[in-house]
């Protein structure tokens, strides 16, 4: 569920989110934002995010298998 309420707080493409990297998610603060690179317009984007999505973020990554890839979301098989 943390994906799919990615998507809809976002409003970014679903290869956006699918890059989004554990250093692209600044969640401190009172204006939490993660920063979407290499957009559709070859930009970095920054995009404000709820805390309420901050929330399920983090507890997603608690229990999300170790990996040794950077993305926040990654598939059953761990790429």
């Amino acid at each position: 569920t943390a994906f799919i309420t990615g998507l809809i707080v976002t409003g970014c493409r679903i290869s956006e989110l699918c890059g989004l990297t554990e250093n692209d998610c600044f969640f401190e603060g009172n204006a939490p934002y993660v920063v979407f690179r290499d957009t559709k317009n070859r930009s970095d984007r920054e995009v404000p995010v709820t805390q309420e999505w901050v929330g399920m973020l983090r507890r997603y990554l608690k229990i999300r298998p170790p990996v040794q890839r950077e993305e926040v979301f990654i598939s059953q098989n761990g790429m």
